[in-house]
């Protein structure tokens, strides 16, 4: 695993819920790198966590090299109970991403070639530093 962070950002979510939602994300790549290197040496397998910001948005992007999802299914991965993975998981870890990103503000993306691997981004708007508030004076957060 090679994780990058390229700038630090801060986001408005729940810590534990985002960290869950990531750890699922990390599961379903390390599931795809065991079927595809099945029987072989698992140091071919690669996951990649990309962080960086571009705007106002925070980027998250988890890649590996596993077996990838075909074409044909790439639009049902967010759908509850869809799994490419029969067996290993409930297929929700994405779903749960994808209502997690969306509720606050932002986006999940799946790109993947077939037995070459996947690329999922998560764009989020980035939380704003916060005035401090000055003494006799109001403050509104937006």
């Amino acid at each position: 695993v090679q994780v990058v962070i390229e700038t630090e950002f801060e986001i408005i979510s729940s810590f534990v819920r985002f960290s869950q939602g990531l750890s699922n994300l990390i599961t379903n790549s390390l599931t795809a790198i065991d079927l595809r290197f099945a029987g072989h040496s698992r140091n071919e397998g690669c996951i990649q966590i990309h962080a960086s910001t571009s705007g106002s948005d925070g980027l998250i992007r988890i890649s590996d090299n596993g077996v990838g999802i075909p074409a044909a299914l790439q639009n049902l991965v967010v759908e509850p109970f869809f799994t490419t993975h029969r067996g290993a998981h409930l297929g929700l870890g994405l779903t749960y991403m994808e209502r997690l990103v969306a509720f606050a503000g932002g986006q999940v993306s799946v790109e993947s070639i077939e037995g070459e691997g996947t690329i999922v981004t998560i764009r989020v708007p980035r939380a704003l530093p916060q005035p401090l508030p000055v003494k006799g004076r109001k403050t509104t957060v937006h």
